[in-house]
């Protein structure tokens, strides 16, 4: 086996977390996009390249998940304007 397929093995000693499995995947799932998408019109293979697409968009949507919700990207609320609202509130309260 060559040197440069090692670094790619999943077996012992060069395993990798599922993770970067799973980015190698990806990137090899392009590689074989790109060069069906250059293949000659007679070894084009619409349905293989419609089932790469597929596994590339559900590893992209895996991959790529923000698990932010879409409010945070508003500015937070600091510490000193949330003790003056509860201290407001509170005098409310209280008068």
């Amino acid at each position: 086996m060559s040197d440069h397929l090692k670094f790619f093995s999943t077996h012992f000693p060069y395993r990798v977390r599922t993770y970067s499995r799973l980015e190698l995947i990806r990137k090899e799932l392009v590689a074989i996009a790109k060069h069906e998408e250059a293949a000659e019109i007679y070894d084009y293979d619409p349905h293989l390249i419609s089932a790469v697409e597929e596994a590339l968009a559900a590893l992209n949507e895996y991959l790529d998940y923000d698990p932010t919700p879409q409010y945070a990207e508003e500015s937070g609320i600091t510490m000193a304007e949330m003790h003056s609202g509860a201290w407001q509130q509170h005098q409310a309260l209280h008068s």
